[in-house]
């Protein structure tokens, strides 16, 4: 039994990720608001496509899943890179979304936001 004990305090300190979970393992990506002085920030607009999509906190599958987002709903695009969208799950000013802002920022505001794979989302303006 004693050494059964020593082995797993060792293997343990040796690997500092024993006995965390998956979501522990995978920090958040915030989604970040960009200037334009055109547009104002976000102001992409996506539809979700037939089936739904998952919000994850990250843009990857190995990020944990946040929300999932029914089949329809409009969300707006923010952030992205070249397989995932990083959105706001809000259409106006009380999310930030189509204000003006002078540097780039993580989103910090009152809306769910997060990273949604590119295949779930359409297009509908912007």
């Amino acid at each position: 039994m004693r050494i059964v004990f020593m082995t797993v305090v060792a293997a343990a300190l040796l690997n500092p990720l024993v006995g965390q979970t998956g979501s522990d393992q995978v920090k958040s990506v915030p989604v970040i608001l960009r200037p334009d002085t055109e547009h104002g920030s976000c102001s992409i607009g996506f539809r979700v496509n037939d089936g739904g999509a998952l919000l994850r906190s990250g843009p990857s599958r190995a990020h944990p899943v946040i929300a999932k987002l029914k089949a329809g709903h409009v969300v707006s695009g923010c952030d992205g890179t070249d397989l995932w969208e990083g959105i706001i799950d809000g259409l106006d000013e009380t999310c930030s979304v189509g204000i003006m802002i002078t540097k780039e920022q993580a989103y910090a505001g009152p809306c769910a936001s997060g990273w949604v794979e590119q295949t779930f989302l359409t297009s509908i303006y912007g």
